[in-house]
């Protein structure tokens, strides 16, 4: 499914796939070696929420949901 990540207080939007997803968090894969920063707001599934990174990989991140 394809997300949009919002950094830079909404002046910077990256492209990006959920490979997975629950009510708690989600896994996304960029398409490219961007950094994120820890915490962002990711729009998706008619949704918006705001995210903060629990682990990195190359180019994939594991997300919680923050309140």
């Amino acid at each position: 499914m394809e997300a949009l990540v919002v950094v830079d207080g909404g002046q910077t939007h990256l492209a990006a796939e959920v490979l997975d997803a629950s009510a708690f968090g989600a896994r996304i894969r960029l398409g490219d070696d961007t950094e994120l920063p820890d915490e962002f707001y990711m729009l998706f599934r008619h949704r918006i929420e705001q995210c903060r990174v629990v682990w990195r990989g190359k180019r994939t991140f594991g997300l919680v949901y923050e309140d």
